[in-house]
C-alpha cells in the first residue's frame, strides 16, 4: 500500500473523538431516493493537532439485493455531499470495489475503480452505487489559521438512478463512471488526471489553477475588494443558508436552564412576534375605526 491516505484510513479510529455521541460509523443503504445523513460535532477548540491521530472515518455499503443481477441503469449512483466547519483539508472519500481495500496510483494500470477524492464543502459527488466508500477526515487545521469553539463534520448519501437537473454537464460536480460505461468524453469526470495531486483527486485545487486555495482576504478599507473577499469564503449549505466556512460559523447560544438556544433564534423569533403585535394592533385600529360611532354610542 503506497498511497498515504489509504495508509492512515485502516489505522484505529479514536472512538471517543469520532463518535463522541455514540453513533455508528457504518451505513448501510438499504433504500432509494432517500437521505442517510450523520452529523459528528466536537465541543472543543477546532482546529487541533492532536486530531491528526483520531483517524476518524465512517463506512458506506449498499445492500447487495439492490446491486446483485441489476443492469448498471438499475444500479445507479449514489450522491454524496459533505460539510466540515472549522476547518478543512483533511476530509477524503476512499472509493473501492465492494469487499476490497486496493491501492490508488496515477500510473496504476490494473486499478480502473479504486479513488481518493479530497472533497470540500457541499461538492456534489455521484459514485456508481455498488462501489464501497469510506470517509475519513479529522480536525486537524485551517488554511485560515483560525481556531473556533467548536467543529462540525457531516454528510448526506442518498441512492438514485438519474443525475439531478443540471449536475450532468455541471463542471463542478464530479461523475464516477463505471470503467465499461465510460467514454472518452466522460474518462476524465472523475478528476483523472487532470486533477490529481500529491496522491488524490482534487477538484477545489484544479479549479484554482493547481494551487491550494487559501481564504480570500477582505480589503483593509472594507471597499470592493474587501466585499468581493467575503463572498469567496462563502458557501451555501444544504439546509439553504449562507456560511462563512473560514470565518465565525459558530452560532452563538445562550443557556436557558437545560437547553442551549440559538441566538439567531431568538432574533428570529423576536421579529416573528413583533411583526404578529404589529398586525395585530393594526386590525384592532383598523376594527375601532370602523365602528368608532357605536363605540361613541355605547359610551354615552
Amino acid at each position: 500500500m503506497t498511497n498515504p491516505v489509504l495508509r492512515k484510513a485502516v489505522c484505529p479510529a479514536k472512538v471517543d473523538k469520532c463518535t463522541p455521541d455514540g453513533s455508528s460509523a457504518l451505513v448501510d443503504i438499504v433504500a432509494s431516493d432517500f437521505w442517510y445523513t450523520g452529523e459528528v460535532n466536537w465541543d472543543e477548540t477546532i482546529p487541533s493537532e492532536a486530531a491528526a491521530d483520531w483517524n476518524c472515518k465512517i463506512r458506506v455499503k449498499l445492500w447487495k439485493q439492490m446491486y446483485i443481477g441489476k443492469s448498471t441503469k438499475q444500479r445507479g449512483w449514489n450522491l454524496i455531499q459533505i460539510e466540515n466547519y472549522g476547518f478543512d483539508d483533511n476530509v477524503y472519500l476512499i472509493v473501492n470495489p465492494q469487499g476490497r481495500y486496493k491501492d490508488f496510483r496515477k500510473d496504476d494500470p490494473v486499478n480502473d475503480i479504486t479513488r481518493v477524492y479530497k472533497i470540500d464543502f457541499g461538492r456534489k459527488l455521484y459514485i456508481p452505487a455498488e462501489y464501497e466508500l469510506l470517509f475519513s477526515y479529522a480536525p486537524v487545521a485551517s488554511r485560515s489559521g483560525k481556531t473556533f469553539a467548536k467543529g462540525k463534520f457531516r454528510y448526506r448519501v442518498k441512492k438514485v438512478t438519474e443525475f439531478d437537473e443540471g449536475d450532468e454537464t455541471d463542471k463542478s460536480v464530479i461523475r464516477m463512471f463505471r470503467p465499461a460505461d465510460r467514454t472518452d468524453n466522460e474518462a476524465n469526470n472523475d478528476g483523472m488526471p487532470d486533477a490529481y495531486y500529491d496522491g488524490v483527486i482534487d477538484f477545489e485545487r484544479l479549479e484554482n489553477g493547481g494551487e491550494v486555495p487559501a481564504p480570500a482576504a477582505p480589503a483593509a478599507d472594507g471597499g470592493d475588494a474587501g466585499a468581493a473577499g467575503a463572498a469567496v469564503n462563502k458557501k451555501t449549505n444544504w439546509d439553504g443558508l449562507e456560511m462563512d466556512v473560514w470565518g465565525d460559523w459558530v452560532d452563538k447560544e445562550i443557556v436557558f436552564g437545560n437547553y442551549n438556544i440559538l441566538i439567531k433564534t431568538v432574533a428570529y423569533t423576536f421579529i416573528i412576534v413583533t411583526v404578529v403585535i404589529v398586525i395585530v394592533v393594526i386590525i384592532i385600529m383598523i376594527c375601532s375605526w370602523r365602528n368608532r360611532e357605536t363605540i361613541q354610542h355605547v359610551a354615552r
